[in-house]
């Protein structure tokens, strides 16, 4: 089967609302590029974990929350890049958390591929590759 998947792009408000419909419209986008069960999944929490920390983290030092840009293109015929961004401050240490928290490991494990990014200009892009087969 030939999969297809023109790159897609939408915003939200990083709210905590907001998780739950990255999540989902990640998840929409993999069933369009022919992703198995397990690997949406896969997709499904990794989305919630990276759209989760951009809430968490991203805008703790604002009045107002910022804006998290979510992005998924077929890169390969087996594999969907899925980009979270976000326009905060960056990664850095939280004065009120104990030490790295679950997110990122458990990212890591469900991807074939992750990089985290803290762009000059501000703000933290998680790109995650996954494969789409079972």
């Amino acid at each position: 089967m030939t999969r297809s998947l023109p790159r897609r792009c939408n915003s939200w408000r990083a709210v905590p609302e907001a998780v739950t419909e990255v999540r989902h419209w990640l998840i929409d986008r993999a069933r369009e590029a022919g992703a198995a069960p397990p690997a949406l999944e896969a997709i499904g929490l990794a989305a919630t974990e990276a759209a989760a920390n951009a809430v968490v983290h991203a805008f703790n030092d604002r009045a107002s929350a910022g804006k998290i840009v979510v992005s998924a293109e077929l890169v390969a015929h087996e594999c969907l890049r899925v980009v979270i961004a976000d326009d905060g401050t960056g990664v850095r240490p939280r004065p009120d958390s104990p030490g790295l928290g679950l997110g990122l490991p458990l990212i890591n494990h469900l991807t074939d591929e992750v990089e985290v990014i803290t762009r000059p200009a501000g703000g933290t892009e998680v790109r995650m590759d996954f494969g789409l087969a079972a």
